[in-house]
């Protein structure tokens, strides 16, 4: 079916002028001067509408991939200038650090009854109770472990092991060596 230059521009949608125009870039199938083809011109029309359409798409992707690793380079960066300024430790010392303060904390609460009843004389009854009462005040603190899961939340997506998980963490602290948020 042979179509005129103004036939198949209104059936494309398209002016004159650009339907000459994709006549010149080869996607129209022209047979003589005015005329088309016109089935395969608005294949043609249609495979190329398509192939610009993926063209950009690709195009918007590679822009969108470039974008996310330049982000992820910048975050790398940061990350290594914070360390140059010392201000993250290793996850692996911190909790290190900790876990010798809480084990000093622990002996000494637990050495409270036996130095109160060598300065004041206790009963075996009243220091009983009083080591329970240390023990049960200890319990309790280390049964608040709500504090560990606000911060470590994404560990339960992994195998349960918080050192595994811990070793290439780092904690961002001040100046002074104090965590910041």
């Amino acid at each position: 079916m042979i179509l005129k230059t103004a036939q198949l521009a209104l059936l494309l949608g398209l002016t004159t002028r650009r339907v000459n125009q994709l006549a010149e870039e080869g996607v129209m199938v022209r047979t003589a001067h005015g005329e088309f083809d016109g089935p395969a011109s608005v294949q043609a029309y249609v495979a190329s509408a398509s192939n610009r359409a993926k063209d950009k798409e690709a195009t918007f992707d590679k822009e969108r991939e470039e974008a996310r690793l330049k982000k992820e380079q910048a975050d790398t960066q940061e990350l290594k200038n914070a360390k140059l300024r010392k201000e993250l430790l290793p996850v692996a010392e911190v909790t290190r650090v900790w876990s010798e303060q809480i084990s000093s904390i622990r002996s000494g609460l637990l050495a409270v009854v036996s130095r109160v009843r060598q300065r004041i004389s206790l009963s075996t009854e009243d220091a009983v109770v009083l080591d329970e009462e240390i023990r049960d005040a200890m319990t309790k603190l280390a049964d608040g472990a709500d504090i560990y899961d606000a911060d470590l939340g994404d560990l339960e997506e992994g195998d349960g092991d918080p050192s595994a998980a811990a070793e290439n963490q780092s904690v961002r602290v001040d100046g002074k060596g104090n965590p910041t948020s």
